[in-house]
Protein backbone atom coordinates (compact mmCIF):
# COMPACT_ATOMS: atom_id res chain seq x y z
CA UNK A 1 0.00 0.00 0.00
CA UNK A 2 1.13 3.36 -0.77
CA UNK A 3 2.51 5.48 1.82
CA UNK A 4 0.95 9.30 1.88
CA UNK A 5 3.21 11.75 3.34
CA UNK A 6 2.74 15.86 3.70
CA UNK A 7 -0.50 17.17 3.29
CA UNK A 8 -3.48 17.54 0.87
CA UNK A 9 -6.51 19.32 -0.02
CA UNK A 10 -9.71 18.22 1.02
CA UNK A 11 -13.40 18.88 0.89
CA UNK A 12 -15.94 18.28 3.54
CA UNK A 13 -18.51 15.91 2.80
CA UNK A 14 -20.23 15.41 6.37
CA UNK A 15 -19.50 17.53 9.63
CA UNK A 16 -22.03 15.17 11.70
CA UNK A 17 -19.75 13.04 14.04
CA UNK A 18 -21.94 10.51 15.52
CA UNK A 19 -19.35 10.43 18.40
CA UNK A 20 -19.19 14.38 18.76
CA UNK A 21 -15.12 14.63 18.43
CA UNK A 22 -15.20 16.98 15.82
CA UNK A 23 -14.06 14.31 13.52
CA UNK A 24 -15.05 14.88 9.24
CA UNK A 25 -15.64 13.02 6.76
CA UNK A 26 -13.89 14.39 3.46
CA UNK A 27 -12.81 13.86 -0.13
CA UNK A 28 -9.32 13.99 -1.05
CA UNK A 29 -9.38 14.63 -5.07
CA UNK A 30 -6.15 14.74 -5.59
CA UNK A 31 -5.62 10.96 -4.62
CA UNK A 32 -8.79 9.29 -4.19
CA UNK A 33 -10.67 11.08 -6.68
CA UNK A 34 -14.56 11.09 -5.72
CA UNK A 35 -14.38 8.57 -2.73
CA UNK A 36 -15.05 9.80 0.51
CA UNK A 37 -12.56 8.81 3.15
CA UNK A 38 -13.47 7.39 6.70
CA UNK A 39 -13.43 9.83 9.41
CA UNK A 40 -10.71 11.78 9.80
CA UNK A 41 -9.61 12.81 13.32
CA UNK A 42 -9.27 16.86 13.68
CA UNK A 43 -5.50 18.14 14.86
CA UNK A 44 -6.66 21.26 17.30
CA UNK A 45 -4.28 23.79 19.10
CA UNK A 46 -5.33 22.98 22.31
CA UNK A 47 -7.16 20.60 23.88
CA UNK A 48 -7.07 17.42 26.74
CA UNK A 49 -9.48 15.91 28.53
CA UNK A 50 -12.89 15.35 27.36
CA UNK A 51 -14.56 18.80 27.75
CA UNK A 52 -11.29 20.49 27.58
CA UNK A 53 -9.93 22.56 24.33
CA UNK A 54 -10.79 24.47 21.38
CA UNK A 55 -13.66 23.25 18.95
CA UNK A 56 -14.67 24.15 15.86
CA UNK A 57 -15.61 23.07 12.84
CA UNK A 58 -15.98 23.58 8.92
CA UNK A 59 -19.22 23.86 7.44
CA UNK A 60 -20.17 20.69 4.88
CA UNK A 61 -18.52 21.67 1.70
CA UNK A 62 -15.16 23.60 2.95
CA UNK A 63 -11.84 23.43 2.22
CA UNK A 64 -9.47 21.49 4.25
CA UNK A 65 -5.69 20.71 4.47
CA UNK A 66 -6.12 16.49 5.19
CA UNK A 67 -2.75 14.54 6.47
CA UNK A 68 -2.42 10.69 7.16
CA UNK A 69 -1.24 9.08 10.05
CA UNK A 70 2.30 7.83 9.62
CA UNK A 71 1.53 7.87 5.51
CA UNK A 72 -1.74 5.17 6.30
CA UNK A 73 -4.73 6.49 4.14
CA UNK A 74 -7.27 4.73 6.64
CA UNK A 75 -5.86 6.88 9.21
CA UNK A 76 -7.00 9.91 8.21
CA UNK A 77 -6.17 13.74 9.65
CA UNK A 78 -7.51 17.26 9.27
CA UNK A 79 -5.12 20.00 10.30
CA UNK A 80 -6.93 22.86 9.36
CA UNK A 81 -8.50 24.99 6.77
CA UNK A 82 -8.02 27.32 4.03
CA UNK A 83 -9.62 30.53 2.54
CA UNK A 84 -10.33 29.49 -1.02
CA UNK A 85 -10.45 32.24 -3.93
CA UNK A 86 -12.45 34.38 -4.26
CA UNK A 87 -12.55 34.64 -1.07
CA UNK A 88 -9.29 34.66 0.56
CA UNK A 89 -9.45 37.49 2.61
CA UNK A 90 -12.34 36.79 5.22
CA UNK A 91 -14.91 39.83 7.15
CA UNK A 92 -12.70 37.58 10.14
CA UNK A 93 -9.18 38.96 8.91
CA UNK A 94 -10.14 41.85 7.66
CA UNK A 95 -11.67 42.75 11.08
CA UNK A 96 -7.47 42.29 12.58
CA UNK A 97 -6.42 46.00 10.24
CA UNK A 98 -9.49 47.69 9.71
CA UNK A 99 -10.48 51.03 11.41
CA UNK A 100 -13.48 51.42 13.20
CA UNK A 101 -15.78 54.09 13.30
CA UNK A 102 -15.46 57.18 15.82
CA UNK A 103 -18.47 58.12 18.13
CA UNK A 104 -19.25 61.47 19.56
CA UNK A 105 -20.72 62.11 22.96
CA UNK A 106 -19.28 59.97 26.20
CA UNK A 107 -18.80 57.33 24.17
CA UNK A 108 -16.02 57.99 22.43
CA UNK A 109 -13.06 55.56 23.48
CA UNK A 110 -15.79 53.44 24.83
CA UNK A 111 -17.47 52.43 22.20
CA UNK A 112 -14.60 52.32 19.27
CA UNK A 113 -11.68 52.00 21.44
CA UNK A 114 -9.34 52.17 18.90
CA UNK A 115 -7.65 53.74 15.75
CA UNK A 116 -5.63 51.35 14.70
CA UNK A 117 -4.91 47.75 14.46
CA UNK A 118 -1.50 45.83 14.43
CA UNK A 119 -2.46 42.74 12.26
CA UNK A 120 -0.10 40.62 14.17
CA UNK A 121 -1.13 41.25 17.97
CA UNK A 122 -5.02 40.99 16.82
CA UNK A 123 -6.62 37.34 16.61
CA UNK A 124 -10.27 37.46 15.34
CA UNK A 125 -12.51 34.15 14.99
CA UNK A 126 -15.81 34.41 12.93
CA UNK A 127 -18.61 32.27 12.21
CA UNK A 128 -20.58 31.78 9.21
CA UNK A 129 -23.54 34.23 10.15
CA UNK A 130 -21.03 36.94 11.20
CA UNK A 131 -20.62 36.32 15.29
CA UNK A 132 -17.14 37.24 15.85
CA UNK A 133 -14.64 37.15 19.08
CA UNK A 134 -12.25 39.54 18.78
CA UNK A 135 -8.29 39.35 21.40
CA UNK A 136 -6.91 42.29 20.68
CA UNK A 137 -2.65 42.57 22.13
CA UNK A 138 -2.33 46.09 20.02
CA UNK A 139 0.11 48.06 22.29
CA UNK A 140 -1.84 50.64 24.10
CA UNK A 141 -5.58 49.41 22.84
CA UNK A 142 -5.47 45.44 24.35
CA UNK A 143 -8.75 45.03 24.51
CA UNK A 144 -11.70 41.17 24.04
CA UNK A 145 -14.65 42.09 22.27
CA UNK A 146 -17.64 40.13 21.31
CA UNK A 147 -19.70 41.13 18.63
CA UNK A 148 -22.84 39.19 17.17
CA UNK A 149 -24.05 39.25 13.58
CA UNK A 150 -26.92 42.12 14.47
CA UNK A 151 -23.85 44.47 15.55
CA UNK A 152 -24.56 44.48 19.57
CA UNK A 153 -21.42 43.65 21.59
CA UNK A 154 -19.62 43.83 24.35
CA UNK A 155 -16.18 45.14 24.91
CA UNK A 156 -13.46 45.07 27.75
CA UNK A 157 -10.54 47.20 27.90
CA UNK A 158 -7.41 46.44 29.78
CA UNK A 159 -4.34 48.39 29.76
CA UNK A 160 -3.54 50.11 32.41
CA UNK A 161 -5.42 53.39 33.82
CA UNK A 162 -7.71 53.12 30.98
CA UNK A 163 -9.80 49.52 32.12
CA UNK A 164 -13.54 49.62 31.11
CA UNK A 165 -16.44 47.79 30.07
CA UNK A 166 -18.77 48.43 27.32
CA UNK A 167 -22.13 46.65 25.80
CA UNK A 168 -23.93 48.16 22.66
CA UNK A 169 -27.63 46.52 21.35
CA UNK A 170 -29.56 46.94 18.49
CA UNK A 171 -31.68 49.25 19.55
CA UNK A 172 -28.20 51.40 20.69
CA UNK A 173 -29.19 51.07 24.26
CA UNK A 174 -25.53 51.79 26.17
CA UNK A 175 -24.32 50.54 29.19
CA UNK A 176 -20.66 51.41 30.25
CA UNK A 177 -18.36 50.72 33.40
CA UNK A 178 -15.66 53.14 33.47
CA UNK A 179 -12.22 52.45 35.80
CA UNK A 180 -10.45 54.82 33.99
CA UNK A 181 -7.90 56.66 36.16
CA UNK A 182 -9.77 60.35 37.41
CA UNK A 183 -12.81 59.49 35.02
CA UNK A 184 -14.22 56.35 37.00
CA UNK A 185 -18.19 56.85 36.18
CA UNK A 186 -21.25 54.31 35.62
CA UNK A 187 -22.84 55.64 32.19
CA UNK A 188 -26.01 54.62 31.24
CA UNK A 189 -28.46 55.46 28.07
CA UNK A 190 -30.85 54.13 25.96
CA UNK A 191 -31.52 54.89 22.19
CA UNK A 192 -33.41 57.69 22.88
CA UNK A 193 -31.21 59.95 24.89
CA UNK A 194 -32.13 59.20 28.42
CA UNK A 195 -29.25 58.24 30.48
CA UNK A 196 -28.30 57.95 34.41
CA UNK A 197 -24.80 58.95 34.92
CA UNK A 198 -22.83 58.01 38.61
CA UNK A 199 -19.67 60.12 38.94
CA UNK A 200 -17.29 57.90 40.86
CA UNK A 201 -14.60 60.64 41.10
CA UNK A 202 -17.14 63.63 42.26
CA UNK A 203 -19.75 61.66 43.93
CA UNK A 204 -22.20 62.99 41.92
CA UNK A 205 -25.52 61.65 40.13
CA UNK A 206 -26.90 62.47 37.20
CA UNK A 207 -30.21 61.51 35.59
CA UNK A 208 -31.97 62.85 32.56
CA UNK A 209 -35.23 62.00 30.57
CA UNK A 210 -35.02 62.66 26.90
CA UNK A 211 -39.43 62.92 27.92
CA UNK A 212 -41.26 62.47 30.89
CA UNK A 213 -39.29 61.59 34.23
CA UNK A 214 -41.74 59.79 36.94
CA UNK A 215 -41.04 58.77 40.40
CA UNK A 216 -43.61 56.28 41.81
CA UNK A 217 -43.69 54.48 45.85
CA UNK A 218 -45.94 51.76 46.37
CA UNK A 219 -45.55 53.02 49.83
CA UNK A 220 -43.49 56.09 51.28
CA UNK A 221 -41.65 58.55 49.24
CA UNK A 222 -38.74 60.47 51.36
CA UNK A 223 -36.31 63.40 49.57
CA UNK A 224 -33.48 64.67 51.66
CA UNK A 225 -30.52 66.51 51.02
CA UNK A 226 -28.14 68.16 53.24
CA UNK A 227 -27.64 71.87 51.83
CA UNK A 228 -29.51 73.65 49.44
CA UNK A 229 -32.10 72.77 46.98
CA UNK A 230 -32.94 74.16 43.83
CA UNK A 231 -36.35 73.47 41.56
CA UNK A 232 -36.59 75.23 37.88
CA UNK A 233 -39.91 74.77 36.68
CA UNK A 234 -40.45 75.63 32.42
CA UNK A 235 -44.58 75.36 32.64
CA UNK A 236 -46.68 75.14 35.37
CA UNK A 237 -46.40 73.27 38.83
CA UNK A 238 -49.15 71.53 40.63
CA UNK A 239 -48.98 69.32 44.11
CA UNK A 240 -51.52 67.58 45.01
CA UNK A 241 -52.09 66.63 48.76
CA UNK A 242 -54.80 63.79 49.54
CA UNK A 243 -53.78 63.96 52.97
CA UNK A 244 -52.23 66.28 55.27
CA UNK A 245 -49.27 68.29 55.18
CA UNK A 246 -47.19 70.28 56.16
CA UNK A 247 -44.64 72.79 55.82
CA UNK A 248 -41.79 73.71 58.42
CA UNK A 249 -39.28 76.70 57.38
CA UNK A 250 -36.76 76.85 60.37
CA UNK A 251 -35.12 80.71 58.73
CA UNK A 252 -36.88 83.31 56.70
CA UNK A 253 -39.69 82.20 54.10
CA UNK A 254 -40.18 84.46 51.08
CA UNK A 255 -42.93 84.33 48.71
CA UNK A 256 -42.87 86.25 45.64
CA UNK A 257 -45.09 86.14 42.27
CA UNK A 258 -43.70 88.62 39.08
CA UNK A 259 -47.41 88.39 37.54
CA UNK A 260 -50.92 87.02 37.97
CA UNK A 261 -53.28 86.28 41.02
CA UNK A 262 -52.45 84.40 43.97
CA UNK A 263 -55.06 81.75 44.96
CA UNK A 264 -55.78 79.47 47.81
CA UNK A 265 -58.71 77.99 48.97
CA UNK A 266 -59.83 76.41 52.14
CA UNK A 267 -62.05 74.29 52.13
CA UNK A 268 -64.89 75.61 49.72
CA UNK A 269 -63.93 78.93 50.18
CA UNK A 270 -61.33 80.65 48.06
CA UNK A 271 -59.72 84.05 47.98
CA UNK A 272 -57.48 85.72 45.25
CA UNK A 273 -54.88 88.78 46.38
CA UNK A 274 -52.38 90.47 44.08
CA UNK A 275 -50.54 91.97 47.20
CA UNK A 276 -48.00 89.80 49.41
CA UNK A 277 -48.89 85.81 49.22
CA UNK A 278 -48.28 85.37 52.75
CA UNK A 279 -50.45 87.69 53.96
CA UNK A 280 -53.06 86.05 52.17
CA UNK A 281 -52.01 82.42 53.03
CA UNK A 282 -52.52 83.45 57.01
CA UNK A 283 -55.89 85.56 56.26
CA UNK A 284 -57.40 82.88 54.48
CA UNK A 285 -56.49 80.06 56.55
CA UNK A 286 -57.92 81.70 59.55
CA UNK A 287 -54.01 82.26 61.16
CA UNK A 288 -52.62 85.30 62.50
CA UNK A 289 -51.84 88.76 60.79
CA UNK A 290 -48.99 88.35 58.35
CA UNK A 291 -45.72 87.95 59.38
CA UNK A 292 -46.80 86.92 63.13
CA UNK A 293 -44.52 83.76 62.64
CA UNK A 294 -47.70 81.84 64.23
CA UNK A 295 -48.80 78.38 62.67
CA UNK A 296 -51.79 78.70 60.38
CA UNK A 297 -53.72 75.85 59.25
CA UNK A 298 -56.68 75.33 56.72
CA UNK A 299 -58.10 72.72 54.36
CA UNK A 300 -56.54 72.46 50.42
CA UNK A 301 -58.34 69.88 48.47
CA UNK A 302 -59.36 66.92 50.84
CA UNK A 303 -56.27 67.09 53.15
CA UNK A 304 -54.98 70.01 55.16
CA UNK A 305 -51.94 71.70 55.39
CA UNK A 306 -49.85 73.55 57.49
CA UNK A 307 -46.97 76.48 57.29
CA UNK A 308 -44.29 76.64 60.06
CA UNK A 309 -41.74 79.22 60.49
CA UNK A 310 -39.58 79.36 62.92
Amino acid sequence: MPSFVGKYRGIVEDNKDPEHRGRLKCKCPQVFGDEVLDWALPCVPYGGDSGTGFFSIPKKGSSVWLEFEQGDANRPVWVGVWWAAPEDKTEAADVTHKKEKQSSGPWDEAETGDAKRDVPDNHAWQTKSGHRIELDDTDGQTKIKITDRKGQHIMIRSEDGKEKIYMKDAADNRFLLDATSGKRRILMQDGAGSAVLLDSEKGDVYIASAKDLSLLAGENLYIGCKSNREETVGGNHNVSVMGSGDWDVAGALKLAKSSGDVNIASGSKAAARTDDPLAVATETAGGSAPHSHGLSSGKVGQGSSKVKIG
